[in-house]
């Protein structure tokens, strides 16, 4: 069996949703007015050019083909937790209504599975699929999550061509040392992320790919 400590070490914190933003400033306050007009008006201009096929996903879109399941995986796994969340469906105050809105997510559909064995830190697999309002939020949460991979150990390789996908491949340590590699890929308004820690008798590369299969 696993262990709690093996748990907590293997969280899907590693890829927490981080939003940070500087603001410039200068002195004079009709050119600051002015430039945020102009920002307004070219963010009001890109969503009227934004037509239907760029959004091809939505808050009710069925994802379930979108996340990996247990036949999908090697033997010796069995499944750790399944959370789909809407932010129709979050109320102010709740732990994820800041981060849906923060991130202009609409849904997140998350299947995570964990190894059977009696290790103190087994294989993990986590499998998500994270919907947004736009393309541009959708490019902005992959670089996220790609950003919150840190350490002398880091990858990061553009796989254009050899997926469905643009994708980005990422490899760090926990600081349990524990290996982490990620593929982190953007359709349209949509985030496909897999992350896997530890070892598999299976390409994670294959795994990827049945995701977007």
């Amino acid at each position: 069996m696993y262990t709690r400590r093996g748990l907590m070490a293997l969280s899907p914190a590693l890829l927490t949703l981080t939003a940070g933003c500087s603001l410039l400033g200068g002195d004079d306050t009709h050119q600051e007015e002015s430039e945020r007009s102009q920002a307004e008006e070219g963010n009001q201009t890109g969503e009227e050019n934004q037509t239907e096929e760029d959004i091809q996903y939505t808050e009710d879109s069925n994802t379930d083909e979108y996340v990996l399941s247990l036949l999908q995986l090697p033997d010796g796994f069995s499944p750790l937790s399944e959370e789909v969340i809407l932010r129709s469906e979050l109320e102010e105050g709740e732990p994820n209504y800041e981060r849906f809105e923060r991130n202009d997510l609409l849904r997140q559909h998350s299947n995570q599975f964990v190894e059977d064995t009696e290790v103190e830190v087994p294989a993990f697999v986590s499998s998500t699929v994270y919907v947004t309002e736009t393309q541009s939020s959708a490019e902005n949460l992959k670089r996220q999550q790609i950003d919150a991979f840190v350490g002398d150990t880091e990858q990061e390789q553009t796989l254009d061509g050899e997926h469905e996908i643009p994708t980005t491949f990422v490899e760090s340590e926990t600081d349990d040392e524990a290996l982490v590699r990620a593929y982190l890929g953007r359709n349209q308004n949509a985030v496909f992320e897999l992350l896997v820690t530890g070892e598999l008798d299976q390409s994670i590369e294959d795994l990827y790919i049945q995701m977007l299969v």
